[in-house]
């Protein structure tokens, strides 16, 4: 038996489980009953992995260490990669970050495997580190490493990534609202930051996902936002 989850974690930057952009999920029939321990998913979510240079300019080995063992003992841990990886650049530290992928490599030896690319940071570096990032993702993939957020070519659709253990699928995308500069949004998921983008991009979710939503019960909504304003007075009480 086949289960599906679809998380929505709106978060800015968003870390959203979602459907695939090959067409509508498949569903299976749920005619076998489920071996609770066999069919177990065990999730982590942390948020950003950010890349100043008194870290990455160190010996980082150890900078994951007190969450190791969680993340290890997780099926899929997840995480906002917060900069750029390039090799062929210097390290560099905020406002415009860029790390070598040692120090990317050491988050996934600590257990990270599931990373969002898209954030504010994505374009510190235009096209080159945003190439660079996506390309040195992409090659970790046998290893067991997903990631999205960034696009193969310019305007390409939001991507959705399956991930797939113990019976379960994970649909999953990285999008952002939130620039630090305003060059390059062509590259990477950005989605603008006003109610009409929202509210079509919600509109191409449940196209494809409310159906699933309704067979399966479970949906999951964290919400993050850059800007609030509330008339009811709830945030002040």
């Amino acid at each position: 038996m086949l289960k599906k989850i679809i998380l929505l974690l709106t978060t800015f930057p968003i870390l959203f489980l979602s459907c695939n952009s090959t067409g509508k999920i498949q569903t299976e029939e749920l005619s076998k009953p489920m071996n609770v321990q066999e069919n177990i998913l065990r999730l982590s979510f942390a948020g950003d992995i950010m890349a100043h240079t008194e870290v990455t300019g160190k010996n980082f080995s150890g900078a994951f260490a007190d969450i190791e063992d969680i993340l290890k003992n997780s099926d899929f841990s997840f995480a906002n990669f917060e900069s750029p990886v390039n090799n062929a650049m210097p390290q560099s530290n905020y406002p415009t970050f860029n790390c070598h992928e040692d120090y990317a490599k050491a988050a996934m030896d600590a257990g990270f495997n599931v990373f969002s690319l898209a954030n504010n940071h994505t374009n510190d570096f235009y096209e080159e580190g945003m190439n660079s990032t996506r390309n040195f993702f992409d090659g970790q993939k046998p290893l067991g490493i997903y990631s999205c957020g960034i696009k193969e070519k310019k305007d390409d659709d939001i991507k959705f990534i399956t991930i797939e253990k113990n019976g379960w699928k994970i649909l999953f995308a990285s999008i952002t609202e939130v620039l630090n500069f305003k060059r390059g949004t062509e590259l990477f998921d950005y989605l603008p930051p006003e109610n009409k983008a929202r509210e079509k991009f919600l509109e191409q979710i449940n196209a494809n996902v409310n159906t699933e939503l309704n067979k399966i019960g479970l949906e999951i909504i964290n919400v993050n936002i850059k800007d609030i304003t509330d008339e009811s007075g709830y945030i002040d009480a």
